[in-house]
């Protein structure tokens, strides 16, 4: 039995190495360069950052679809957040060169409302970096961590 709940417990590690390195890889490719867009001083560097942010998205398959499992909300449809993504940088892309600063700064700024929460966080879906495997993950994150308490509660009541 002791056995058992050893290989739950690397079972669970392994998927929160997993959601570490799926999370860390999303980060990198998309979220901290939406992040950089929202805190950019220019448009022409909040245009560059939506783009690399947007063409992971693209080249990852993160432009439609749900991250919901046992139910879909409208905070996690991926199609909403690719086209709000696309939506701020087509408006930042129809901006004149000649536009005043003052005017830019506005335009920076309800940028930065649009892509970040209240706290400060990008304002994408949930578990987007395990997505299309959402179910899975959860599946064998919460059914590893379960088996492992049921092993360990067993053992512990099977030795006092």
């Amino acid at each position: 039995m002791g056995k058992l709940a050893i290989l739950f417990f690397i079972s669970f590690i392994g998927a929160l190495v997993f959601s570490i390195y799926c999370s860390e890889t999303y980060d990198n490719g998309c979220g901290y360069h939406v992040q950089a867009a929202a805190h950019a001083t220019d448009v022409a560097t909040a245009v560059t950052e939506l783009q690399v942010a947007i063409t992971y998205l693209e080249e990852n398959n993160l432009t439609t679809g749900d991250t919901g499992v046992l139910w879909v909300s409208y905070h996690e449809n991926l199609n909403i957040m690719y086209k709000n993504l696309t939506d701020q940088l087509d408006e930042l892309k129809a901006l004149p060169t000649d536009t005043p600063s003052e005017k830019t700064a506005v335009i920076l700024i309800k940028l930065k409302d649009k892509l970040l929460n209240d706290y400060g966080c990008v304002e994408d879906a949930p578990a987007i970096e395990v997505y299309p495997y959402n179910g899975l993950w959860q599946t064998w994150l919460f059914g590893s961590l379960l088996f492992f308490a049921i092993f360990i509660l067993g053992f512990v009541f099977k030795e006092g």
